[in-house]
Order: C-alpha cells, then structure tokens, then sequence
C-alpha cells in the first residue's frame, strides 16, 4: 500500500512538472529546452527550499533542535555551521528534508505539526504566487500577440511595406512584455508549489502525509 502511495505521489510530481514545463514553453526562451530546464530547476529548488524552511522554523518553535536542513543538492549543518552538498533526500521526503531532535513530551503532536507545515507553505505560496501572476496577466503582451499584429497588419491582398506595419503598430496600445514575462514565471511556480505540496500530503511511508495520518490514528485509537 505505501508503494503504491508512494508512487502516486510521483506521479503527480512528474504531471506537475510537465504543467509546469508547458507554462515556461509560451515564453520561447532562448536556448529553447535546455533553457526551460534551467528554469525548472531554479523553481524547484525555490519550492523545496520553502517546503523545508517551513519544517525547520516550525520544528524550531515547538522546541526541536534543527541538525541539517537540506534541499537537494544542497545541506546546510548547523552545528557546527557549515554547507555542503547531500547526494540524497530522507527516507520519505521529495527533494529535501530537514533532521531534527525532539524531545519525547506531547513528541506524535509536534512531529504531525512540524510535517504539515512544509505542505501548508507550499499551498500558501502557491496561492501567493497565482494571484500575482493573475494581477500582472491583464499588463502583459505575449509573443504571440506582437506575431498577430504583424499578421493584422496585412492588408488588401499584399504585403505591406516595413514603414506600413511601424504606423500600424505606432496606433496600437503599448504594454510591456515584462509582466509577460513575471507572469508566466510565477504561474509555472504556483503549478509546481501546489504540486509539490498536495504530493507531500499524501501518506506513503515517512513522507509528511503519513506523520499527519499517524497523529489522526493515534487520536481515533484514544477514543
């Protein structure tokens, strides 16, 4: 059963991260996939590394000491303090994880509290992000639309002079591309976080979902 989570989970990574790909593909980087790629990876290092700060600050206030936090490639140790690069994640994290101790009083409810957090920040940026690339949307002019006002430009059956399209052009409404460019960057980042974060919510064994299950089962057991 926690296979099969396990692999649902992945697969819903790798739907996320094709998701997110298509949305990078509207902005015709140059370097075509090997820039997407960069890209990609950017984001996902960005998503990982708020999924684990949200463990490390939570555990943090609920009295854990925080020994390494790590979004892959890197790991930061902090006693002593010290970065270095981590060939691997935990046991049931996706990208990362964070090692703590904790002592043993109320030890199921502060483990379940410190495992939702990572989940909840990535939802939250998610949200986050969509909004602000819902609000930067309406500013933006895509690639496609300065393609179409070079097609709108022709006229009566021929094709019009280069001065013809730069007056025609010079009568329509100028927006940035900039927006464009934000928007779609933070879409594709809202894609991957939501992704990431309804991933780790499912309960294979050791990920955030399971500890989450572990406090409810422990809770319906004591009734």
């Amino acid at each position: 059963m926690t296979f099969g989570l396990r692999l649902i989970a992945q697969a819903l990574l790798l739907l996320t991260s094709l998701a997110m790909y298509a949305a990078l593909g509207a902005l015709r980087m140059p370097g075509g996939v090997l820039a997407s790629i960069i890209v990609a990876a950017l984001l996902t290092f960005v998503a990982i590394l708020g999924h684990e700060l949200a463990h490390a600050v939570v555990a943090h206030l609920v009295g854990a000491r925080i020994r390494a936090i790590v979004a892959l490639p890197f790991r930061l140790r902090l006693h002593p303090l010290r970065l270095d690069l981590s060939g691997r994640g935990g046991r049931g994290d996706l990208g990362g994880y964070v090692s703590y101790t904790l002592d043993r009083v109320d030890a199921r409810r502060k483990h379940a509290i410190i495992a939702a957090a990572g989940p909840l920040a990535n939802l939250v940026l998610a949200l986050l992000a969509g909004m602000m690339a819902a609000g930067l949307d309406h500013r933006a002019t895509t690639p496609a639309e300065r393609d179409t006002a070079t097609v709108a430009a022709i006229h009566a059956g021929r094709l019009p002079s280069d001065e013809e399209v730069r007056q025609w052009l010079a009568t329509r409404p100028v927006r940035d591309s900039g927006p464009f460019v934000w928007s779609t960057l933070l879409a594709a980042f809202a894609i991957l976080s939501g992704g990431l974060g309804l991933a780790n919510l499912i309960p294979y064994g050791g990920s955030d979902g399971d500890r989450i299950l572990d406090l409810w089962r422990w809770h319906k057991r004591l009734r």
